[in-house]
């Protein structure tokens, strides 16, 4: 079979957050179903200062083929060379499709971020248009969700609906909200197939490691509403558990992370809090392992009843006992109490409950979080939704 392209203009590949696990679950669940993908990132995001800077600009991570058309992984601090940068990226990108179409290389092409620019959308179709080839978007948050409420927005938004949407043979969405969203706005003859939240379980395999008195949640910085939550909590709590630590994984680079770091000095708890910096795929899934408890607080709003956390099916996949907010498709695949245990959406009160639970009653909290593994194994493993995507594909190329 020829080979699926993914292109994005806002993935940090192949260290960065959420979207690049994303694409590198596709890949990786692809290759194991026979089939070669490429990534494709049309502007870089790398900066000196990361706790994890990767400046090869193409070539292989963990047999997952990528490549920045621009020639580089470190964006350019100057306004003016940025955009000169991001002008070799589109060039660059156009040249890379045509050079494949020659060799009849191309399968699909596959957008990842349509929710975030309608500019690298319609890019993206002209690259679709150019192959000859079925252009997929994937949506895996609301369209413009980041956007400040006003003008802008509303004028974003009337032009991803109204026109850009128009553009997709088909949608992959993680959610059931943006299902129906989308299925008001595509044009009739597009499909549109669901596809959740991925996990390698394979890296999560190993059953050595020992659990230490950690207390883990990992995500972006950018969510201080969510770790804001999660500090006061443990506050609340760490007297009564004073062997734990609470570990925070995420970049240190991103503007939130001094709010939140100033958010710990305040309350006096950071000789009980622990910032791990940005981790590889590989140090994340140890690291998760040897955490006796994962948590995930999320906020009640139309950011979380359409997305669905990558790292909850990571969570899972430890085996380890999971606090979750009962928000979005969350409740769809996990079940209270069974597989992990989850919170009403602002409920801090009964989120502080279920953690001490968990850490007074771990022998019962355990059969829980394997539990929880299997519901990943049966939902969210890479080689099962790949061959969803692949069937998919099939379908709108006939």
């Amino acid at each position: 079979m020829r080979k699926l392209i993914f292109i994005s203009h806002v993935i940090r590949f192949p260290y960065g957050p959420g979207a690049a696990a994303r694409m590198r679950n596709y890949a990786l669940g692809l290759s194991r179903c026979g089939v070669e993908a490429t990534i494709l990132c049309l502007k870089p995001y790398e900066s000196f200062g990361r706790s994890i800077v990767y400046n090869e600009w193409h070539g292989y991570v963990e047999n997952v083929a990528y490549f920045y058309p621009c020639g580089t992984t470190i964006m350019e601090n100057n306004k003016f060379k940025r955009i000169l940068q991001n002008m070799k990226g589109i060039i660059g990108a156009i040249y890379y499709i045509i050079q494949q179409k020659k060799f009849n290389n191309i399968k699909a092409l596959i957008y990842y971020g349509v929710s975030h620019s309608n500019m690298y959308s319609f890019f993206g179709y002209i690259l679709s248009r150019i192959a000859k080839v079925p252009y997929i978007g994937e949506a895996t948050e609301q369209p413009f969700v980041y956007l400040a409420q006003g003008l802008w927005k509303k004028v974003n938004e009337k032009i991803f609906w109204q026109f850009i949407c128009k553009l997709f043979d088909g949608v992959i969405v993680i959610s059931k909200h943006l299902e129906w969203q989308f299925r008001q706005h595509v044009r009739k003859k597009a499909q549109i197939e669901l596809i959740p939240i991925m996990v390698d379980v394979a890296q999560y395999a190993q059953d050595d490691i020992m659990p230490e008195n950690l207390i883990t949640y990992c995500g972006t910085f950018n969510h201080y509403e969510e770790i804001k939550i999660l500090l006061d909590a443990w506050n609340e709590i760490l007297s009564d558990f004073p062997s734990y630590k609470l570990a925070i994984i995420g970049d240190k680079l991103e503007p939130n992370y001094i709010k939140i770091y100033q958010e710990v000095l305040k309350l006096r708890i950071e000789d009980r809090v622990l910032f791990t910096g940005n981790l590889k795929p590989s140090e994340l899934a140890a690291f998760l392992k040897k955490s006796k408890v994962l948590v995930l607080p999320r906020e009640n709003g139309l950011f979380s009843l359409a997305g669905l956390p990558n790292k909850l099916g990571e969570y899972l996949a430890t085996g380890r006992p999971v606090v979750c907010t009962a928000v979005g498709d969350i409740p769809i695949y996990i079940k209270d109490k069974k597989e992990a245990y989850l919170v009403e959406p602002g409920n801090k009160k009964q989120f502080i409950e279920e953690l001490k639970y968990i850490l007074n009653n771990y022998e019962e909290a355990k059969i829980v979080g394997k539990a929880g593994k299997k519901a990943a194994e049966r939902f969210f493993t890479i080689e099962l939704n790949c061959k969803r995507l692949l069937a998919f594909i099939e379908r709108l190329s006939n």
